[in-house]
């Protein structure tokens, strides 16, 4: 795996890593992704993990890189550097308090779409569960582009009755209380406050199970009411409901969101 500073990226060095891991310094931190980089397309999906199976994987991750051949754009596998040292499965990129490891990955991908001369139309974030939240976070703040997430968590102190949160505010915000860490690093953590105070909305499909208790009950009715309280224009989501009891949280599956992933390439959505 080559490593390179953040100044350094260039077209070059990206296709040189080109189907390969790649480890990226900024402020000294490094930053994982994985490039499968196709000149024949003017897209990019952009793909942020859900819960890590630590046993079963080592760090950094990049999931569903094995899907790359079959989505009709180039792909960008995200690893979340927040779980690093320690033994977290999620951390939403939520990083230390001095740095907000999801706003410099946000940064690193705005470099190399630049580099790689891709619009912002034309970016799309993908992820599922802590993914689909990271994935909401990354496209709010880089304006005009696209996310598709399913049963994301939206607000991360709800989850879970806010035990894995808990986790990492003990792990690495020990000098706040929990309700200290919250209104303190509420942009990190809650996407409809995040939406609020940005005043925007990416284009947005937002798939959910309606037999998910744990994200109908607990992030999709609290987001949806979050946001027509706020004001802001709501145009932009587009809702795929569905119900299956036996997938639970779990995301539709591979085939099904390879499917919808490259009809919204194709602006079938």
């Amino acid at each position: 795996m080559q490593t390179v500073e953040y100044s350094k990226i260039n077209r070059e060095v990206l296709f040189d890593n080109n189907n390969d891991e790649i480890c990226i310094l900024k402020n000294g931190i490094d930053y994982y992704f994985k490039l499968n980089l196709k000149d024949n397309h003017e897209k990019v999906v952009i793909f942020s993990n859900g819960a890590a199976d630590r046993k079963k994987s080592e760090l950094p991750i990049f999931m569903r890189h094995s899907w790359s051949d079959e989505i009709n754009a180039s792909c960008i596998y995200v690893d979340d550097r927040t779980i690093h040292n320690s033994n977290l499965m999620i951390g939403w990129g939520i990083g230390r308090e001095d740095v907000h490891h999801l706003d410099e990955v946000g940064m690193i991908i705005r470099r190399i779409l630049n580099r790689l001369d891709i619009k912002n139309s034309n970016t799309f974030y993908y992820g599922s569960s802590a993914g689909g939240m990271m994935s909401m976070i990354l496209a709010t703040k880089h304006k005009y582009t696209n996310a598709i997430v399913n049963n994301p968590q939206m607000i991360t102190y709800n989850y879970l009755e806010g035990k894995p949160l808990a986790y990492i505010k003990n792990r690495f915000f020990q000098n706040y209380t929990q309700e200290e860490f919250i209104e303190k690093f509420k942009d990190r953590l809650s996407v409809p406050y995040l939406i609020t105070q940005q005043n925007y909305i990416p284009r947005t499909l937002y798939i959910l199970n309606k037999l998910s208790k744990i994200d109908y009950e607990e992030q999709f009715l609290p987001f949806t009411e979050e946001i027509e309280a706020s004001g802001v224009n709501k145009t932009k989501i587009e809702y795929m409901l569905y119900n299956n009891k036996g997938l639970g949280h779990n995301p539709l599956p591979k085939e099904r969101t390879i499917k919808i992933i490259n009809a919204v390439l194709e602006g079938l959505f």
